[in-house]
C-alpha cells in the first residue's frame, strides 16, 4: 500500500478495519500529516525508514496488521508524537532507544510482537506503564521495572558480590529486619490493595492483585483473549482455586478508560440480578484497571444467531423466548426495580452472554 500516493497536505489519515492487504510502502511526501491510523488490517513487510519525515505527526496506530522487522531508529524524529501503538504485528529486534527523545509522548503500546534486549528507561520513557510491553518475551529491563525479566550485566555482578561479601558479618540482623520489613510492607500492599478494591466495589467481593490475574491469563496471551471491545480486551483465566474467570482489561487511556472503569464498578457494586452476569473483584493499581466476571461458557448471543450453523440450529423455539424474557427481566429491573435508573446504552447480542444451562446474563455496562 503506498501511501505517499496520497495528497501531501493530508492531516489525518483513517482507513482502519478494511482488511488492506500488501506492503507497507514509503511515507515520504507526509510531513504535514498530524495523525496515521491503519490498524486492524492485513499489512506486512517493514515499518518504512523515512518515518521521521513524518514531522509534525501526533498519533500513530499500526496495531494489529502482519508489520515484520525492526522498529525503526527514525521514529526518535517525530517529535510532535504523543501516541504509538503497535502492538498484535511481528517486529523483532531491540526497543529503539531513539524514542527516549520523544518528549510529548503519553501513550506507548508494543505488546505481542517478538521485540527482544533491554528496555530503554531514559527520559519520560520512565512514566511507561507494564502493559506497554506484554507478551514479549525476549525483553528486559532495569530490576523491578515494568514487570520484566531483569538484564543481567557484569558491573551488577560484581556490585551484587561486593555487597554479598560486606554483608556477610552482619547477615543475622539485617536478614531479620528485612523479614520485618517485608511483613510491614505485604500487610501495607494489602490494605493498600483492599482500600482501592473497597472504594470501588465495597465490601464483600473477592480480592485479587494483577499479579494474580497476570498469572491466571499466561500474561494475558493471545490464546486466552475472548474478544475485544472499545474500551477494552476480555481474556479467559484460571484463578489459583482453579475457578475459571473472565478478565476485562481496559486500554491504557487515562482520560476515557479509567473514567469507563470506575463508572462500571460503581453500577457493578450496586445491583444485584440473576440475569446480570456476577462481578467477583477489581483489580486498579496504577495505571492497571481490570474487572474480573464469572465466566459464561456458552458465549454470546451474537456467536449463536451469527455464528456457525450447529449453534443457529441449537436455539430452538421456546429457547430463544426464554432469552428473551431474560433480558426483558433484567431490563426492568434497572429501569423500574430500583430507586435510581441505570440505562444499558450498548444494548446488543454480543453483551448478551450465556452460561451453562442457556440463561441469559448482560454485560459491559
Amino acid at each position: 500500500m503506498e501511501i505517499s500516493r496520497l495528497q501531501s497536505l493530508t492531516l489525518y489519515l483513517n482507513i482502519s478495519y478494511n482488511s488492506l492487504t500488501g506492503r507497507l510502502a514509503s511515507l515520504g511526501g507526509m510531513q504535514y500529516i498530524q495523525a496515521i491510523d491503519i490498524s486492524s488490517n492485513k499489512l506486512s513487510g517493514p515499518i518504512p525508514g523515512d518515518i521521521g519525515s513524518c514531522s509534525r505527526l501526533q498519533y500513530l496506530n499500526l496495531a494489529k496488521n502482519k508489520l515484520e522487522g525492526m522498529v525503526p531508529m527514525s521514529i526518535g524524529q517525530l517529535k510532535s508524537l504523543e501516541s504509538i501503538d503497535m502492538s498484535f504485528n511481528e517486529l523483532f529486534g531491540p526497543v529503539p532507544r531513539s524514542i527516549a527523545n520523544l518528549t510529548m509522548l503519553r501513550h506507548l503500546n508494543f505488546s505481542y510482537n517478538n521485540l527482544n534486549g533491554s528496555v530503554p528507561n531514559q527520559g519520560d520513557l520512565k512514566n511507561l506503564i507494564a502493559t506497554s510491553f506484554l507478551a514479549n518475551p525476549g525483553l528486559c529491563a532495569a530490576s523491578g521495572w515494568l514487570n520484566l525479566p531483569n538484564c543481567a550485566s557484569s558491573t551488577g555482578n560484581h556490585y551484587a558480590l561486593s555487597r554479598n561479601i560486606v554483608l556477610g558479618a552482619s547477615i543475622g540482623t539485617i536478614f531479620t529486619l528485612c523479614c520485618i520489613m517485608g511483613v510491614f510492607y505485604v500487610f501495607y500492599r494489602r490494605i493498600k490493595r483492599a482500600s482501592i478494591i473497597n472504594s470501588l466495589l465495597g465490601e464483600g467481593f473477592m480480592q485479587i492483585s494483577s499479579q494474580e490475574l497476570h498469572t491466571a491469563t499466561h500474561g494475558f496471551s493471545p490464546a486466552n483473549l475472548l474478544g475485544n471491545g472499545s474500551f477494552g480486551s476480555v481474556f479467559k483465566g484460571l484463578l489459583f482455586d482453579n475457578r475459571l474467570v473472565a478478565i476485562k482489561l481496559f486500554n491504557q487511556d487515562p482520560q476515557n478508560s479509567y473514567k469507563h472503569f470506575v463508572k462500571e464498578c460503581r453500577v457493578l457494586r450496586k445491583i444485584r440480578h440473576r440475569n446480570l452476569v456476577k462481578v467477583l473483584s477489581s483489580s486498579s493499581i496504577g495505571d492497571f484497571w481490570a474487572l474480573v466476571l464469572k465466566f459464561m461458557s456458552q458465549g454470546s448471543l451474537e456467536q449463536h444467531l451469527h455464528g456457525d450453523e450447529t449453534r443457529m440450529c441449537s436455539l430452538s423455539l421456546k429457547m430463544r423466548v426464554n432469552i428473551s424474557l431474560d433480558v426483558a427481566h433484567r431490563m426492568a429491573y434497572l429501569h423500574h426495580d430500583r430507586s435510581s435508573l441505570v440505562v444499558h446504552c450498548d444494548m446488543k447480542p454480543s453483551n448478551v452472554l450465556m452460561d451453562e444451562t442457556m440463561t441469559a446474563h448482560v454485560a459491559d455496562f
